[in-house]
């Protein structure tokens, strides 16, 4: 569950994102896919995730002993690895659903799509 402060900080990147469309067109007039620009979002919510939650790295195993043991050990390693990514990502598809909310419904307001080519839709 996302707190107050958190959507709070997503609404600051929101904005900097659409501040960011706005300079982009400005600047140069070329549009920006709307693919290129859902998967930034998608990589600024996992930043985010990771930044939120601080995930703890579990301790890589001691590679000492009978060979099967150290391959179990790994193996348990990378599930717990693999475990915590997808909990980032669930943390993190949470945000992006909050920050494009924030950013296209924004982007409509400010008329982003109308008045410059700032978003191909």
């Amino acid at each position: 569950m996302l707190t107050e402060l958190q959507i709070a900080l997503i609404g600051f990147v929101a904005t900097g994102v659409l501040w960011a469309m706005k300079m982009w067109a400005a600047g140069g007039g070329q549009e920006i896919p709307s693919v290129v620009l859902k998967w930034i979002l998608f990589v600024i919510s996992v930043v985010m995730s990771i930044v939120f939650a601080l995930p703890i790295l579990p301790a890589f195993p001691v590679l000492v002993g009978d060979p099967g043991a150290i391959a179990n050990l790994v193996i348990v390693w990378l599930g717990a690895i693999l475990s915590m990514g997808a909990t980032a990502l669930g943390f993190a598809t949470a945000i992006y659903q909050v920050l494009t909310k924030g950013v296209l419904a924004n982007a409509v307001k400010r008329r982003l799509f109308a008045s410059t080519p700032a978003f191909k839709k």
